[in-house]
């Protein structure tokens, strides 16, 4: 909604100030950027810099009259009805959707709409710039227009005789034009958004094409599509180009009965790093890695992606689990999936940083763990490492290669003659167990090493009879099962952007 004009409207334009409202430009709030390239797809452009004046007058047309189509369904209820339901979580109390538009007839709430997406004559502009991108602002403008903005009505936090937020046409427009590039559900929106502007461009343009049709007819989005998260990791795999910054989900409603934001941040290092498992040597890596994630409630991508964009140090967690605890009767080293333990290694040094004299530290250590699992026939030794490796407390894991160390030492007579030098070494124990290093991180690239070792070695262990049996049960009941653990995260925030379209 436009404010009266204040003090200081001026009473004179330039053509070169009016023609800059025809003009889109992108600025620093996030919001805006989506919608500048939500508005160039409208406009049937690829570059907001691409769009003529009168291909911008089109846009703008077109979301007009979609507004125009919306006020006049019966209710948010109605057949037609979804973008009139979907509107206030945008633009609350808005002439397209405020309560009293049932009292008004049809040319005149067509009107009302209209004038509210109609630019002000420029003898009532403010005279101040615009708050984003310094053009001559044509009004002030609260939250009927931008979200999480405050009410017009609101004064505290803007300058005396100001009504909101100072804003050029092309930016109120940019704001009018991002629900086209949003996730829709009636409730909470999500919008993706990063600083590289060729992956923006691409998301925006392709959900775009997905909400033409629910917008412009009303329909409702059907409440089994993909999680936000799952439709950003899909298009960033699928985006052609070295992602030069890390991708941001913005979940927000800004309905009057409570407006909320959160921001879901994926670094560019895991960014980049997940596109490139579109790789033709990384693809059956991504494939084991899908699958590792995937559970009774959610498919293996659903739950990647919410990892990815809320909890990235599972990914690797998860992934190791996967790769030791294969359900019976699995072979946890003849089974070994070789792609997806080349995958976590992959992770741990361009995701997270762990340096290449680590690796092969970690590496030198599970060649020796193997070695003593080895020299066992069964899978006694195997599970005793994998208990061990399981619990919380990392005493236990300490306690298993102490004992080993002793008995490496010592030569004990089932080790092989060329288990020589020390079990352990400083540079490794610290890596494992000492606080000021990514510990668990290490631990768990311990045991992926350690069945690479065993694979490497072709170690394949007997059935396992009478004590091994008894180990089995402590396998699957010890309390500190980080497996059990993986899947006790908070999954409500898929849910939440999930089946709201009803």
């Amino acid at each position: 909604m436009t404010a009266p004009a204040g003090p200081g409207a001026i009473a004179s334009i330039t053509t070169e100030e009016i023609e800059a409202q025809r003009r889109v430009v992108l600025t620093a709030h996030p919001l805006q950027r989506v919608g500048a390239f939500a508005l160039t797809a409208l406009a049937g452009c690829r570059e907001p810099g691409e769009i003529t004046a009168d291909a911008f007058d089109t846009a703008v047309r077109t979301m007009a009259d979609d507004a125009v189509r919306a006020a006049h369904a019966e209710s948010t209820k109605a057949a037609d009805g979804f973008w009139l339901k979907a509107s206030g979580s945008f633009f609350p109390n808005s002439k397209m959707n405020h309560p009293s538009r049932s009292k008004r007839g049809r040319d005149e709430l067509t009107e009302q709409v209209r004038a509210w997406r109609t630019m002000p004559e420029a003898r009532t502009w403010p005279g101040v710039p615009c708050a984003l991108c310094g053009r001559a602002a044509v009004s002030f403008f609260g939250k009927v227009d931008v979200p999480l903005m405050e009410s017009e009505n609101q004064r505290n936090t803007t300058a005396p005789g100001q009504a909101g937020l100072p804003l050029c046409w092309p930016c109120v427009s940019c704001f009018h034009a991002l629900p086209y590039g949003c996730r829709l559900t009636g409730g909470a929106n999500t919008a993706v958004h990063s600083w590289d502007d060729s992956f923006l461009a691409q998301a925006t343009r392709e959900r775009v094409r997905r909400n033409n049709e629910h917008i412009a007819l009303g329909v409702p989005v059907p409440s089994n599509q993909p999680s936000a998260d799952q439709i950003a990791l899909r298009g960033l795999r699928e985006h052609g180009r070295p992602l030069g910054a890390g991708v941001d989900l913005f979940v927000f409603n800004n309905d009057n009965r409570g407006a909320s934001l959160a921001v879901h941040a994926m670094d560019q290092p895991l960014a980049e790093w997940l596109r490139r498992t579109m790789r033709a040597s990384n693809r059956a890596g991504y494939t084991a890695l899908v699958a590792a994630h995937r559970t009774k409630e959610l498919s293996g991508e659903t739950r990647l992606a919410h990892h990815a964009f809320r909890q990235p140090s599972r990914i690797l967690r998860t992934a190791a689990a996967y790769l030791a605890d294969r359900p019976p009767p699995a072979d946890p080293v003849r089974d070994l999936d070789r792609d997806l333990a080349a995958l976590c290694f992959s992770f741990a040094k361009e995701v997270l940083y762990v340096e290449q004299r680590d690796v092969d530290e970690i590496r030198a250590l599970a060649r020796n763990v193997a070695t003593v699992v080895a020299a066992r026939k069964t899978q006694s030794e195997l599970k005793k490492f994998q208990v061990a490796y399981r619990d919380q407390n990392p005493a236990r894991l300490r306690k298993w290669i102490d004992d080993h160390a002793v008995r490496w030492m010592l030569r004990s007579a089932d080790l092989p003659t060329d288990a020589t030098g020390p079990f352990i070494t400083v540079p490794q124990t610290r890596l494992l167990f000492d606080p000021d290093h990514q510990t668990r991180l290490h631990r768990q690239l311990l045991l992926v090493a350690v069945l690479e070792h065993l694979h490497e070695m072709g170690w394949h262990p007997e059935a396992a009879e009478g004590a091994d049996d008894e180990l089995d049960d402590e396998t699957i009941t010890s309390t500190a099962d980080e497996t059990g653990d993986l899947d006790a995260y908070d999954i409500t925030g898929i849910g939440s952007l999930e089946g709201q379209s009803a």
